[in-house]
């Protein structure tokens, strides 16, 4: 299962993050996560990014309207090559995205849209 979890910026995104989170957890699913298969992570875990809790490990999905990035806090930001490839390997994916055409057409490819 591929979720991804859309809200507005310091509106309770991490608070219902954590829901998820616990709820896939207990459910016995498996929890997949893109960035902590990445090159950066174990380097990001260094960085004190204490403001949330395993903030580095949260997969994070800018879209724009012409490209989309993964990211860690306001730090780190690269661009994603294969979203599907990005998609596969997360379970639950934050975003702050605005609604457009290609964030439509990217939140059309998860299966769970909350």
């Amino acid at each position: 299962m591929h979720i991804i979890k859309i809200g507005l910026a310091k509106s309770g995104n991490f608070w219902l993050h954590t829901i998820l989170h616990n709820i896939i957890e207990h459910s016995g699913l498996k929890y997949e996560s893109f960035i902590e298969n990445q090159p950066i992570y174990e380097i990001a875990k260094t960085w004190g990014l204490n403001q949330i809790k395993d903030r580095v490990s949260i997969d994070v999905l800018d879209i724009t309207k012409n490209a989309l990035f993964y990211r860690i806090g306001n730090i780190f930001r690269y661009p994603v090559d294969d979203i599907d490839d990005y998609i596969n390997s997360s379970t639950l994916v934050w975003t702050h995205a605005q609604m457009s055409s290609n964030a439509l057409n990217v939140i059309q490819k998860f299966d769970k849209l909350v």
